[in-house]
């Protein structure tokens, strides 16, 4: 417990005053690689359970995908995107109305990482719903076997 309370110490910990543009970007860039860390371990998970319950379900017919596999390598990019977004958008902030908010970063920085671990968490939430209803009811929603697929 104690290397989770010290990466959040280090994740959220705000920018020492006076801040500046390119402090706010120091800020964020020396917090991307955590953060990416972060992302990809759930990621990983994520995409564990994913497999566990499209495997397991009746749902899906032979030869289909329960997602877009091109998504495992565009997803990391839009990430990070997105990732840059948020010192993009502090030091927006900053430039019209250059408070002495040093939190700016570090609750952006929550939101941004709750958001990204949602998006993650979607399907897998979406089709663990699915499976567990099947359970639950017994009720399979096998379709029937194509030909030439086992």
């Amino acid at each position: 417990m104690d290397h989770l309370n010290n990466l959040r110490g280090r994740l959220f910990k705000p920018q020492p005053e006076p801040r500046n543009v390119i402090g706010i970007i120091l800020w964020w860039e020396s917090r991307r690689f955590a953060y990416n860390g972060i992302v990809l371990a759930c990621g990983f998970v994520s995409f564990l359970g994913l497999l566990f319950f499209t495997s397991t379900s009746g749902l899906l017919r032979c030869g289909d995908d329960a997602f877009e596999p091109i998504a495992l390598f565009f997803a990391p990019v839009m990430i990070n995107i997105c990732y840059t977004v948020g010192w993009i958008i502090e030091c927006a902030a900053f430039l019209i109305k250059p408070l002495r908010n040093h939190i700016r970063g570090p609750i952006l920085m929550r939101i941004g990482l709750c958001f990204s671990l949602f998006v993650i968490f979607v399907p897998t939430v979406f089709w663990g719903g699915l499976w567990a209803y099947e359970v639950v009811t017994g009720h399979k929603n096998a379709v029937p076997v194509r030909d030439g697929c086992q």
